[in-house]
């Protein structure tokens, strides 16, 4: 097994199982005679020099030599390196172990060790041959790292896979002109190598090498004969691609002498100039193109002020028609810089300078259409940009543009309707065209869409291209103005019913012809006085609304302990109450909220009053407790509660649940619009929590004082 070192370069064929020693075919025995030794020896290297002089082929050379090593000195593994001292890299050239033959580009290049101490660093450094017969104990000392390659190429590190297999090694020198140039590395797990055993190897070695690099030297002169034969026969192929490029090329080519005369023309600069070759070939230039401003330039050429010069020209043919032509001139001089002669490429541009005149006529034609494009850009930057939808519907009744107003309109995004009939997206488009058309002026019109109804303020235009409506939604503006309406009707309700009472009582108490009782006066009194409370309060609601609308009203920031503000309005509010219960709950200490402390008790007496109306014979609770950063009031009560579809609009301005007061409970729509708008102006939040078994429960959050 050889054993291959990683980065500290010790490179051995180690082994751990493989063959027993055989007996070598060439030295069967080895006397102690020295002569007989001698005289083996010799006829072993005369044998060797002719075996290994009989190839030139580097690989059949290690196969030769490992076929001598085998039948004469014992070992287990064989390993041929070179070194390439202009790289410090060694590298495996034949490798042989476990029986088998290797693949030396299996292992790596590897670096000499930087350190000195490996065993291939010692005999590169000192160009002599080392005999170890103690490698178990060197690679034990860690000198160096090793790894065993068995024979199917598999890499393993030593000693961490087991100890080495290999007991002793031969290292030899390859040398050539007193340099180190490669090693041979020989392994064995059994046996103890000699000095005789040194000798004989060096010998081999020195065989092998000599003939190694005759094949080398032979392979590297066959492969320059192949070189420059290859060589020449690219030059030979280059010289026929450029003859037949010059006469084939899709320009016209003139070598031109540097008197001027035309020395070589290809046949297609006969073509664009209209003569036969023999009738060019001799002529000047100046001659045949009507102009001496190219040689005027070539002389800039000459004394390499520029090194090429291009001019369209206008020749005339040898019919007389003119011919636009484009001529590139270059010079072309010898290794020393002499200039030889001009080349002048010459390009018929006919054809681009009729198509440039074409071109100057379609760009005019194309920045008249430019102007027309952006002029409808501009236009369509308006109707994207412009807030009124507008619709195109040709004469077949189909879409041809939905504007993104109308998208935002009435919520179908173009894909959708563009190339559709507009009575499939909106069937009831067909009255709204019709009547738009009619009017000649904007009609307002309600159009249902997906279940829902628009109001719509529309125009109809006709174009050349179908008719065009423009429409506005007005659904919120109606929705505003029947609010107003409510409004003014519930507030029309409201300030007559306490100004009938008021009214009443103030006739009663100024009739003389009746005599009223103490005790029907004060009641008569406190009439009066509790219907300028309820109009006190529908004013003061308009006017806070009008303030919050406006922006003009100011609130104070103030810690305000949000459980007191919860008891005062509480115990104000029981008066009211004829056998109800109403509490505060604390669950536990809170901290005092920001806030404005009148707002605040504001806020808490509307949500405390809708509760006493809205939920007539239930108990009322107000929780104060303190949730995270905030602290919340919760005002519960156990009445009906509010119907889903309406939870998401009772915080709207002029909004009631019983607008036509069918329920008897008076109010303008204002209060809970009010309490959201205080509460988020002072960082606070107002929601409503219902239940699953009724009751209604509005949650004041308000942010913790610091």
């Amino acid at each position: 097994m050889a054993n291959r070192p990683a980065d500290d370069t010790e490179l051995h064929a180690l082994r751990t199982r493989g063959d027993r020693d055989r007996p070598g075919r060439l030295l069967a025995s080895v006397s102690g005679r020295a002569a007989a030794r001698s005289a083996k020896t010799a006829r072993l290297l005369v044998e060797t020099a002719r075996l290994l002089g009989e190839t030139l082929d580097p690989e059949r050379v290690y196969d030769r030599f490992h076929e001598l090593l085998r039948d004469t000195v014992p070992h287990d593994g064989v390993l041929v390196s070179s070194y390439d001292p202009s790289d410090d890299l060694i590298r495996c050239e034949y490798v042989w172990t476990d029986g088998a033959k290797l693949d030396p580009t299996t292992l790596p290049p590897l670096h000499p060790s930087k350190t000195g101490e490996g065993m291939q660093t010692r005999v590169i450094q000192s160009g002599e041959t080392l005999l170890a017969n103690d490698v178990q104990e060197r690679v034990a000392s860690g000198s160096g790292t090793f790894y065993n390659v068995d024979g199917e190429g598999n890499v393993r590190k030593v000693p961490d896979s087991g100890p080495p297999g290999v007991k002793a090694a031969i290292m030899v020198p390859v040398k050539q002109e007193g340099g180190v140039v490669g090693i041979v590395q020989l392994m064995s797990d059994h046996h103890r190598y000699t000095q005789t055993d040194v000798d004989l190897v060096e010998a081999l070695v020195g065989q092998m090498s000599a003939a190694v690099r005759n094949a080398k030297l032979y392979a590297a002169a066959q492969a320059e004969i192949a070189a420059r034969a290859r060589a020449e026969r690219e030059l030979r192929e280059s010289e026929a691609r450029l003859r037949a490029t010059f006469e084939n090329v899709a320009v016209g080519i003139a070598h031109v002498g540097l008197d001027g005369t035309l020395l070589r023309v290809n046949e297609r600069l006969c073509e664009i100039l209209g003569y036969a070759r023999d009738e060019l070939q001799g002529r000047t230039w100046k001659n045949v193109t009507q102009g001496d401003d190219d040689l005027r330039q070539a002389a800039r050429l000459e004394t390499g002020e520029i090194d090429h010069y291009v001019a369209e020209k206008r020749p005339v043919r040898a019919d007389g028609t003119p011919v636009w032509v484009s001529v590139s001139w270059s010079l072309l001089a010898d290794d020393a810089g002499t200039p030889l002669h001009l080349i002048a490429v010459v390009e018929d541009i006919s054809t681009r300078k009729h198509a440039e005149a074409e071109r100057l006529r379609l760009e005019a034609s194309a920045e008249a259409a430019r102007a027309v494009a952006e002029e409808r850009e501009r236009a369509a930057r308006v109707l994207e940009a412009v807030g009124d939808g507008v619709v195109l519907v040709d004469e077949r009744g189909i879409v041809r543009l939905w504007n993104p107003a109308a998208e935002r309109m009435v919520g179908i995004p173009a894909q959708d309707v563009v190339g559709r009939a507009i009575v499939d997206v909106l069937p009831e488009w067909r009255v709204v065209s019709e009547r738009a058309a009619a009017a000649g002026a904007r009609e307002t019109l309600p159009v249902a869409v997906e279940g829902r109804e628009l109001w719509l303020s529309v125009i109809a235009v006709r174009s050349v291209d179908g008719m065009v409506y423009a429409f506005r939604d007005e659904t919120a503006a109606r929705e505003l103005e029947r609010a107003k309406s409510d409004f003014v009707a519930t507030v029309s309700h409201e300030l007559r019913t306490p100004l009938a009472g008021i009214y009443g009582a103030a006739l009663t108490l100024e009739r003389e012809d009746i005599e009223l009782a103490p005790e029907q006066r004060a009641r008569l009194l406190s009439i009066v006085a509790a219907e300028t409370d309820r109009l006190t309060t529908i004013v003061d609601e308009i006017l806070v609304a009008a303030e919050l609308e406006s922006g003009r009203i100011r609130l104070m920031e103030e810690r305000v302990d949000l459980g007191a503000a919860a008891e005062t309005v509480v115990n104000a509010a029981r008066a009211r109450l004829e056998g109800r219960e109403i509490t505060v709950e604390r669950p536990r200490p809170v901290p005092s909220v920001v806030g404005d402390d009148q707002k605040i008790r504001q806020v808490l007496a509307n949500l405390v009053d809708n509760a006493i109306k809205y939920a007539p014979g239930g108990d009322i609770a107000v929780v104060v407790d303190a949730e995270d950063t905030r602290v919340v009031a919760r005002v519960q009560d156990s009445g009906p509660g509010i119907p889903a579809g309406e939870r998401d609009r009772i915080f709207e301005k002029f909004y009631r649940l019983d607008p036509d007061q069918t329920s008897g409970v008076s109010g303008s729509g204002l209060g809970l619009y009010i309490c959201r708008e205080l509460v988020e102006r002072m960082g606070g939040d107002l929601s409503l929590e219902c239940g699953n078994n009724g009751g209604s429960t509005f949650a004041v959050a308000l942010p913790r004082a610091a």
